[in-house]
């Protein structure tokens, strides 16, 4: 229904605050094909991005099941989807769209300035997805900016100290696959002068 309603309407003619509620509704009701195109006709300028597409992101952080960890779906389950109509592998579907729309709306804000004027949005996209164990969030986010692992919030700690504080095991677990630098973020000290260890 919704697909067909926005075929219909002239989004086009719609300005970009507008746009913007738009795209975070579809992210709420996850319409994720539909953010996409929304996405995708949005045209601001680089203060207009800086101001606007962290809501989207913050959104996405705090959907853990929302995002798969492949960017497609397999040609096993875009099969399956199209013969029967998503009643197979829906979740799978949109699990990569999602995951494609994390990936674009981070291109989005990479063109604009460079890290260090933008890190404590960084931050706090990686606090919010290490409350709820949005695993997949952060593997993405880390990808496209390897040093907020190591970035250290006043409030939280680093991403670990955030896991640990909220019970997300699966957040924890990252370490094991980080290899060499577990040693170093073990001993990282958050508030009151306590490592992860305490």
């Amino acid at each position: 229904m919704v697909s067909y309603l926005y075929s219909v309407t002239s989004i086009k003619d719609m300005d970009s605050a507008d746009l913007i509620q738009l795209l975070n509704a579809t992210i709420s009701t996850d319409l994720y094909d539909t953010s996409h195109k929304i996405l995708n006709t949005l045209k601001l300028t680089t203060e207009e991005k800086e101001l606007h597409l962290w809501s989207p992101l913050k959104l996405l952080a705090r959907k853990p099941s929302g995002i798969g960890n492949k960017s497609q779906p397999s040609v096993w389950e875009r099969c399956l989807n199209s013969c029967f109509r998503g009643r197979f592998c829906n979740k799978a579907v949109m699990q990569a769209s999602a995951h494609q729309l994390v990936d674009s709306l981070l291109k989005e804000l990479r063109q604009g300035k460079n890290f260090s004027t933008l890190v404590c949005q960084y931050k706090l996209l990686v606090v919010e997805a290490a409350k709820v164990g949005n695993v997949e969030f952060l593997i993405i986010l880390i990808r496209s900016y390897p040093h907020l692992i190591w970035e250290f919030d006043e409030e939280y700690g680093t991403l670990f100290h955030v896991a640990i504080k909220h019970r997300q095991e699966r957040v924890f677990n990252l370490i094991y696959e980080i290899g060499v630098l577990k040693d170093n973020l073990a001993s990282l000290y958050a508030e009151g002068n306590k490592s992860m260890l305490h």
